[in-house]
């Protein structure tokens, strides 16, 4: 959680921390081994600038896009 907490408040360069989820190393899927979640970035973004300094990577932003919609199912 330090961890964590030193990377939302920017003590990170881009690119010095991830978070992943932890998942069985042994997949036949290398796509399914330990994929990252959140990375470090300080760029500046067009809307909210420099606030945030983690930022989600697509397939999480996607599970929070699916709640938030109120997705169940996907065909």
């Amino acid at each position: 959680m330090a961890i964590w907490k030193a990377m939302l408040d920017g003590e990170y360069e881009e690119g010095g921390a991830v978070l992943r989820l932890k998942t069985d190393i042994q997949d036949p899927n290398p796509a399914f081994r330990d994929r990252v979640l959140f990375r470090v970035s300080n760029r500046e973004h067009p809307r909210v600038g420099t606030r945030y300094h983690v930022w989600p990577m697509l397939e999480f932003s996607w599970a929070v896009d699916d709640h938030l919609l109120g997705v169940t199912h996907v065909i």
